[in-house]
């Protein structure tokens, strides 16, 4: 039930609002006919991928279909296709059916600041097999060594930049950061030509859960790193001052795509967080995603706790629940502020937002957040 041999049809979801890249992609996918007009695809076929559990992968390639603006490459053009209704994580914060619309966001993040962290081109499309249409994502194929479970990583900040480069290490971690990946785990993070070896980022149906529900964040497949322990360099400082300069730009993208307004706070936590912790504190990245992790499941992490803070002082009623078989607590807000919040009416809802996100400043930009960050790095030495 999860195998399809034969693509009949392409079609674009969403807006023609693309970026030159995804423009590219589809055309490429299309057989250098319009993808917007759903053209006859005959030539594609799909082969399944063996995935990690989290949904249905398949790679798309036209046979022997040169690229749109390389009439020499003959070698076939491939995709990873992921469709939707066979997506099988569940995230809580994360709307069932919005993987694809999240691999999307993703990459139009990463995008923006320079596709700094290598995501592959991403957009949304459907492809028709044997009459039933599949929506879902596609992403260029990128060829590569293999994940970085694969390898090992040295423990000397000499070596492992020789395996990584330390620009590349660490701006993998500011988008994860910035994007409270719930999914970075080794076997979704490449490693691509020769050494030293870029770093390139897939599988992000798992990212921008609602700013309610920051308590699963996993970066295993580069917490341990000696890149992120070292200090931000100086190319990671400008990264993260271009994330802030360009978020304005990025909400009206997301807006676009229409990710939820609740998925897009939590792109704006995450970046005050890392604007705060980088370029006020001096914090290594290890610190800053250590104080994003709960080290005891059922208690909340730093962040939670600094999201509960910054609703009561915007008089947002919000409570930790317990709950589940081992009572992990749980934020809640208030279902009247999340109705208005959605709404986008209420004029004391747009005001609450505001005191939120001043109050949330002056948490992340005090002293007692880069005191945090170090007894976080303490307790996991």
């Amino acid at each position: 039930p999860n195998s399809f041999t034969e693509v009949d049809t392409m079609t674009l979801l969403a807006s023609p609002n693309r970026t030159f890249e995804q423009t590219e992609l589809l055309w490429n996918l299309a057989g250098g006919q319009s993808p917007f007009l759903g053209p006859s695809m005959p030539h594609i076929e799909s082969v399944p991928v063996v995935g990690d559990g989290s949904g249905g992968v398949y790679v798309l390639q036209c046979a022997g279909q040169p690229g749109l603006f390389d009439d020499n490459d003959d070698q076939p053009f491939k995709t990873i296709f992921k469709p939707l209704d066979e997506e099988r994580f569940e995230r809580r914060g994360i709307e069932a059916g919005t993987g694809a619309l999240r691999e999307e966001a993703a990459f139009v993040i990463d995008k923006l600041c320079g596709g700094q962290a290598n995501v592959p081109v991403t957009a949304r499309a459907s492809v028709e097999d044997k009459g039933v249409r599949k929506r879902g994502s596609v992403q260029q194929y990128v060829p590569t060594c293999g994940p970085v479970e694969n390898f090992g990583m040295p423990r000397r900040l000499e070596d492992a930049v020789g395996m990584v480069p330390l620009d590349d290490a660490q701006a993998v971690a500011c988008l994860d950061i910035r994007v409270f990946n719930t999914d970075r785990h080794p076997g979704n993070l490449l490693l691509v030509g020769e050494r030293p070896h870029k770093a390139a980022c897939i599988d992000h149906g798992c990212v921008l859960p609602a700013w309610w529900a920051l308590d699963c964040a996993q970066f295993d497949a580069w917490l341990g790193w000696p890149q992120v322990r070292a200090p931000p360099s100086p190319a990671t400082v400008s990264l993260v001052k271009e994330a802030v300069e360009q978020l304005p730009e990025t909400l009206e993208e997301l807006e676009r795509l229409e990710l939820s307004t609740q998925a897009q706070w939590t792109l704006r936590i995450c970046t005050l967080w890392l604007q705060r912790a980088v370029l006020t504190h001096c914090l290594p990245l290890r610190s800053i995603a250590l104080l994003m992790v709960r080290t005891d499941p059922p208690e909340p992490c730093w962040l939670e706790h600094q999201v509960a803070q910054a609703c009561r002082d915007a008089g947002i009623s919000s409570k930790f629940v317990p709950e589940g078989k081992y009572q992990d607590l749980v934020f809640h807000v208030d279902h009247k502020f999340l109705q208005a919040f959605a709404l986008g009416k209420a004029e004391w809802a747009k005001r609450a937002e505001k005191l939120f996100f001043s109050a949330l400043d002056a948490l992340f930009s005090s002293e007692k957040a880069k005191e945090e960050a170090l007894e976080a790095e303490n307790y996991w030495l």
